[in-house]
């Protein structure tokens, strides 16, 4: 109700705080939320994910955004998370979204991975793979699990067909929030060794 009103009284608000601002954040959220950037890249103990690209730390405002984004579908949250996604040195064949399963797309109305690996792509030129690519297990929520659990959880997940199609490639999965590294490592385990490389990226991470 409190939001409803000041989307009736003022044009734009805070997503954090609720006061007026010009923007999705006031300038002291702003100043908040980019305090938590640390464009880092993680090297996780995974047999077939080699390097991760960090922008944000998993925490305060950044962890309100994202929620916001995921729960609330606010997808114009990715388009402000966009604009930290530059200068990242990414080169890639393909970007690839951590896929959802069918029954969680139709629970949340969109896979928040694929809104964000759009703009990564749009910002580097780089082309978006998702035909084909698909996670056929519907899975435990993965929050209040540990990273046993995880693999455990996520095990035979994904789906890739015609795997060898990417042979030789360097590919690039996106996710929201990387964690344990389970999601991703099982995504990767599925395209069987064919690419020669294959990264990661998340908008933040508590590693």
């Amino acid at each position: 109700m409190f939001r409803f009103l000041l989307e009736a009284i003022f044009p734009s608000f805070c997503y954090i705080c609720g006061k007026p601002s010009k923007g999705i954040l006031c300038d002291g959220c702003k100043k908040n939320f980019e305090e938590k950037r640390v464009n880092k890249i993680f090297f996780p103990d995974a047999d077939h994910l080699s390097q991760v690209y960090i922008v944000f730390e998993y925490e305060g405002e950044v962890r309100r955004l994202i929620e916001e984004f995921k729960y609330e579908k606010r997808k114009e949250i990715a388009r402000y998370f966009s604009q930290y996604f530059s200068g990242l040195p990414l080169d890639y064949d393909f970007i690839v979204p951590v896929p959802l399963h069918a029954t969680r797309l139709r629970e949340r109305g969109f896979n928040q991975s694929e809104v964000i690996a759009k703009r990564l792509a749009k910002e580097y030129g780089i082309p978006l793979a998702k035909k084909g690519i698909k996670r056929r297990k519907y899975t435990l929520k993965q929050a209040n699990l540990t990273r046993s659990e995880r693999l455990e959880n996520l095990s035979g997940a994904f789906f890739v067909s015609h795997p060898e199609r990417f042979r030789g490639k360097r590919i690039l999965l996106v996710d929201d929030v990387y964690t344990t590294g389970a999601t991703m490592e099982n995504l990767a385990k599925a395209f069987k060794n064919y690419p020669s490389k294959i990264d990661g990226f998340a908008i933040a991470s508590k590693v």
